[in-house]
């Protein structure tokens, strides 16, 4: 099962990446999560648009909220008083995972998805380490409300039934997983 392949498959990705990111850290003052939500804009706004070119993936029934994150980074760096021009001002990846099948975007979408059941977590310590909360600096970790259970399920599916309607694709969407996870982490250490 598709699924289990790619839990398996990037297990050690995953932990790396919470390392790089260091949660701790970037939780410890204002200043410190506004750079994170910067490395997280320089990231997910290019990602989003190289997502949205995969035309054979967006004609399929993929909800646009999965593909509009970066609007929710934006939000809440307005406001934690980060202007329009400081946030064009953010550095932007470069090196982003390429897609040369539908089925590698498929596992990149994997990573952004999971990342909004972690999101949940990172927003109850917002509120305790910050007092931060999502009507006001932590909507891109609650990007989804109380609907993100339903989200993941219906993603889940969705994931499941295009790895079962296109054999052998369970390797290339490992793949867009795997160099998803390895870019970012790239990209958050700097």
């Amino acid at each position: 099962m598709i699924l289990e392949q790619l839990r398996e498959g990037t297990r050690a990705l995953h932990a790396r990446v919470e390392q790089a990111v260091n949660l701790p850290a970037r939780l410890s003052s204002v200043d410190e999560y506004v750079a994170l939500l910067g490395r997280y804009l320089g990231f997910y706004e290019p990602l989003e648009q190289r997502l949205r070119s995969v035309s054979e993936f967006c004609e399929s029934t993929i909800d646009s909220r999965r593909l509009s994150k970066a609007a929710r980074l934006r939000e809440d760096l307005a406001a934690l008083g980060t202007t329009d021009e400081e946030m064009d001002q953010f550095p932007k990846c470069r090196r982003l995972p390429e897609f040369s099948a539908p089925a590698e975007a498929w596992g990149c979408l994997y990573v952004l998805e999971g990342a909004t059941l972690g999101g949940q977590i990172i927003g109850r310590e917002l509120v305790k380490s910050l007092s931060l909360t999502s009507d006001c600096g932590s909507s891109f970790f609650a990007v989804y409300g109380t609907q993100v259970g339903e989200m993941w399920r219906r993603f889940c599916g969705d994931l499941t039934h295009y790895e079962q309607t296109h054999p052998g694709s369970s390797g290339c969407i490992l793949q867009g997983a795997v160099s998803t996870f390895t870019c970012f982490e790239e990209w958050v250490k700097c």
